[in-house]
């Protein structure tokens, strides 16, 4: 389902920073950069930093991903955060914003700005356009997240959301 609010951001994201960026995979370091916020990888040193998927630290312009989380999830995250930039969701809230698996993963519905900027990297990292004409050569979840470096899940999520494909229930 499209919010309007996070599309627009999406868009003005790419008018500010330049089309060039938009190819697939998309290259989230990079946009970060063009952000001037660096990428880093957060090395967990306790327990309640293993549940930690990603940090922006606004006031040093940097962003952390967990170094134990995959490739994919690591791009995931770093698109969150990015979300959190151009959504401007740290106005009024302090230096730094920290997300955990949890928060990302089954945001709290009353917490808006973990669902944008989760509605924020799924349209970033798989643009709508390029999915559906993807999809519609392959019809393969598999296939998609490889093509544009995601997640199964994220990958399926989004294809439901685009109403692609009815949502999978798997039973054990």
């Amino acid at each position: 389902m499209a919010n309007n609010k996070v599309t627009n951001a999406v868009n003005k994201l790419f008018a500010k920073i330049g089309d060039g960026f938009k190819r697939v995979p998309v290259p989230v370091v990079d946009i970060a950069e063009a952000l001037a916020f660096r990428v880093h990888v957060l090395i967990p040193e306790n327990i309640e930093e293993e549940y930690v998927s990603g940090i922006v630290m606004y006031d040093k312009h940097t962003i952390y991903v967990n170094e134990n989380d995959s490739f994919e999830r690591q791009r995931f995250t770093i698109a969150h955060e990015i979300g959190h930039i151009v959504l401007e969701h740290n106005v009024g809230k302090g230096k730094e914003h920290i997300d955990t698996r949890m928060k990302i993963h089954d945001p709290i519905e009353s917490d808006i700005r973990e669902i944008e900027a989760n509605q924020f990297a799924a349209e970033l990292i798989m643009p709508e356009d390029e999915v559906r004409d993807f999809w519609n050569d392959v019809k393969d979840i598999r296939r998609c997240a490889k093509y544009f470096a995601c997640s199964f899940t994220a990958m399926e999520s989004r294809l439901t959301n685009l109403r692609l494909i009815k949502k999978v229930v798997y039973e054990i």
